[in-house]
């Protein structure tokens, strides 16, 4: 973890409430965006960037509403609320509550997925040779699995870092 997103990381204080509000509102995505077929078959459309939406509006952020995943990705690299995290980070702080989105840019066509907050052991990839966080996935298949089934390449972790809640509250209003 970088040390502004430590520093930054530590202004957040969440709750059993925050897990299972992170759990819900994945498994709900997973759920409800499921991805469009052709008639033999093939996944023609995902919607990745809607499931990542809908994780967000449950813990108050409407920030990337309407952008597709690249989109995203260049938002998470420079937004003020998120912070860069390395692998075993997202998966420590999924697992206190935390929104952490996984993205990757591609050319086209990216993908953005949530780290799930998954007690078990972070999975090893045999593709990267290292423990990876389990992703609630909406793309192609809508479950959990390692980064390394959601990812062709390794993503970058990019943690809620700013309470979305506090900066909405009236008292945060006043000069």
């Amino acid at each position: 973890m970088t040390s502004s997103a430590r520093s930054k990381t530590a202004t957040v204080t969440r709750s059993m409430k925050d897990v299972a509000l992170l759990k819900t509102s994945i498994d709900e995505a997973m759920k409800r965006f499921i991805p469009k077929k052709d008639a033999s078959g093939a996944v023609v459309e995902t919607y990745c960037n809607f499931g990542t939406n809908h994780v967000l509006k449950a813990f108050g952020f409407k920030d990337f509403v309407g952008l597709v995943a690249n989109e995203i990705v260049n938002r998470l690299e420079t937004h003020p609320y998120f912070g860069k995290v390395d692998a075993e980070a997202a998966q420590r702080l999924a697992l206190d509550g935390q929104v952490v989105i996984a993205g990757r840019k591609a050319e086209g066509h990216g993908h953005v997925a949530l780290v799930y907050p998954k007690k078990d052991p972070m999975p090893i990839s045999g593709k990267w040779k290292k423990p990876v966080p389990w992703i609630g996935n909406v793309g192609k298949r809508n479950e959990v699995f390692g980064a390394n089934f959601a990812f062709g390449e390794e993503p970058c972790y990019y943690a809620l870092v700013r309470d979305v809640a506090q900066d909405a509250s009236p008292d945060s209003q006043k000069a």
